[in-house]
């Protein structure tokens, strides 16, 4: 079975202790016979892979915010995290063992996408929302770009990613992937599908997107201004 790996590991550890001195340790024996078994236990420090290896872990620790739910999340260089939660369109700034609220953007109900361009500026898109939000961590101020396309084209930004000091917003409802630079938003690419949901940018510069609703992944090179379809997967969201 492939978790025997990790079973064996726990019984040469109890063999180590064995080899201490009697008045050292208290030791034990015991049998674990199939995985639900093994998965019971305190995985304290540690965690299981999916392969059944055990592997270090982290100690994590619960931090209550409003809201029901965090949307995204941005790491920033002074290793803070700034989190796009659902409590009114707020955005919290994680530091330390505390989340405090850095700004809430007018009219939206969740924060649900955010990137930082190579100058430092941090983005935010919202759900509803035509624009992208322009974000001074340090004075906690929110600016709107212009209106990305037509309000009928865009009604939420559902993702962001960052190549330069351009960023790009993949939207919905009508599938439009815009690019933003200095605050001036162009449209680049119309995907025909109904949301952007996931972009990236690859180290060639190119920028890759996934859609919802048909699971479609683009490529899109800003060099040349063109895209092409890389996969169609069965379900019907990337």
């Amino acid at each position: 079975m492939r978790f025997l790996p990790a079973i064996r590991m726990c019984l040469v550890a109890c063999g180590v202790a064995i080899a201490l001195p009697a008045d050292a340790v208290v030791t034990a024996t015991w049998g674990v016979e199939t995985y639900p078994q093994w998965d019971a236990g305190d995985a304290t420090s540690a965690f299981i892979t999916s392969a059944g290896e055990l592997r270090p872990g982290w100690d994590t620790k619960r931090t209550a915010l409003e809201g029901d739910a965090v949307w995204s999340a941005l790491h920033l260089a002074d290793g803070s995290v700034l989190l796009g939660s659902d409590a009114g369109g707020a955005i919290f700034r994680y530091t330390g063992d505390a989340a405090n609220k850095l700004v809430s953007l007018p009219g939206a109900i969740a924060v649900v996408a955010l990137a930082q361009t190579s100058d430092g500026t941090v983005w935010a898109g919202a759900m509803p929302g035509n624009k992208l939000w322009k974000i001074d961590v340090a004075t906690g101020k929110a600016t709107p770009t212009g209106p990305l396309g037509k309000d009928k084209d865009v009604e939420t930004v559902w993702s962001l990613a960052a190549s330069g000091n351009t960023v790009y917003a993949g939207t919905g409802p009508s599938g439009k992937l815009f690019a933003v630079t200095g605050g001036t938003p162009k449209e680049v690419f119309d995907t025909d599908d109904k949301r952007i949901t996931a972009l990236a940018v690859t180290g060639d510069g190119a920028v890759w997107m996934g859609t919802s609703d048909r699971a479609l992944v683009f490529r899109y090179d800003p060099k040349l201004g063109k895209a092409r379809a890389m996969a169609d997967f069965a379900g019907n969201e990337v």
